[in-house]
């Protein structure tokens, strides 16, 4: 078996994603698999090619309904490369905090952002993000606090809620590890 070697680009806007990236990282590492973490919002250019990669998994946070529109571009740079290899589609999202909009069937941003990029990728897995009310400027805490207000959800900005399930992360990374090893015997 030849050496494995894995790309997580990721996109956070406050740092949640970049965790998620990172312990899904972890994994990887633990398992001896070389690993390359890529910021696309930092990113000034896209890596010419990710052929040397057995694996591409993408966690993009969403911010009010949107992702960054790096994300767009590396997709559209790279839908081919994606397509041959094990892609992985992680959308981290308040939204998800409730367990239905974590079915790809009942989440809108997801389905929307799907579709403007013309893009299916192996698996899909959304996740709950983390409510940082601290992080926030002064017009993001209103508005997101506007939003929770809609949605029924935690109001109190001086709180930091963290909705995601750290163990379903685990066992993502793990199922992804066994899928790629399993293609690579």
């Amino acid at each position: 078996m030849t050496a494995l070697k894995v790309l997580i680009a990721y996109s956070s806007r406050f740092g949640h994603s970049l965790k998620i990236a990172e312990t899904i990282g972890n994994v990887f590492t633990n398992h001896h698999i070389a690993v390359d973490i890529y910021n696309l919002e930092a990113a000034v250019t896209l890596p010419n090619s990710m052929k040397e990669y057995d694996a591409v998994i993408i966690i993009a946070s969403i911010r009010y309904g949107k992702f960054h529109k790096n994300l767009h571009a590396f997709i559209a740079s790279h839908k081919e490369d994606l397509q041959n290899c094990l892609d992985v589609f992680i959308p981290v999202s308040l939204t998800a905090r409730k367990p239905h909009k974590r079915l790809l069937e009942n989440n809108h941003y997801v389905n929307k952002f799907l579709t403007e990029v013309n893009w299916q990728s192996s698996k899909i897995n959304i996740m709950p993000g983390a409510l940082e009310y601290p992080k926030y400027n002064i017009l993001d805490r209103s508005m997101i606090k506007f939003i929770m207000w809609m949605t029924k959800g935690e109001m109190d900005t001086s709180k930091t809620i963290d909705y995601t399930d750290w163990n379903q992360v685990n066992l993502l990374a793990q199922e992804v590890y066994s899928l790629l090893y399993s293609k690579n015997i």
